[in-house]
């Protein structure tokens, strides 16, 4: 199993950091609507799933640079000959999509939490203390969180059309795409 890209294939390392960021992305957008939701006299389990938010939404932004410089330094498998200029095209749209909302979406978040006249701390699981850059500003916290949820609902419904390209690309296509990403070959 090769751990770098070729121009067929995405390497072992890619396919890690994209299955690996694409559950902790679910399960933060999972939490996310708990969390909002679940009642203000369970204070404890509220503020818990708050700070599980938060942290993991640091560790994505984390990964996020890692994954946008192996992407930088590593080829792009090419897409299937067979694909037309539309599906390309949509791929090209869609993905770079993604990758401006896996942006957009921490930094919104730290951005509204910043600006909380609450003045919640954040520690990144418990240990690493990240300091609130901007003041207490309930019209900028009313912004931000506009923008984050906005932002996620908008997250929510890429994600739901990227799996159901995938699975096309699975069960009708029958093209290579998903065996690349999934095994790294390519299986058309």
């Amino acid at each position: 199993m090769a751990l770098t890209n070729s121009g067929r294939s995405w390497g072992a390392v890619a396919r890690l950091l994209h299955w690996g960021m694409a559950v902790l992305i679910i399960a933060m957008l999972v939490v996310g609507v708990v969390m909002v939701d679940w009642p203000n006299a369970e204070f404890e389990i509220k503020f818990t799933l708050y700070q599980w938010h938060k942290s993991f939404g640091m560790l994505l932004a984390a990964l996020l640079v890692l994954r946008l410089v192996w992407r930088w330094v590593q080829p792009v498998p090419a897409p299937p000959p067979s694909s037309s200029a539309f599906t390309r095209r949509a791929a090209a749209v869609s993905h770079g999509l993604l990758y401006a909302l896996m942006l957009l979406l921490p930094l919104t978040g730290y951005l509204m939490v910043a600006t909380s006249p609450l003045e919640i701390p954040t520690v990144v699981f418990g240990l690493v203390p990240v300091p609130h850059v901007l003041g207490p500003d309930p019209a900028l916290e009313a912004v931000f969180k506009t923008a984050h949820d906005v932002l996620g609902k908008l997250l929510i419904a890429v994600v739901l059309v990227h799996v159901l390209a995938a699975l096309k690309h699975a069960l009708l296509n029958r093209d290579g795409i998903w065996t690349r990403m999934v095994r790294g070959d390519v299986g058309a």
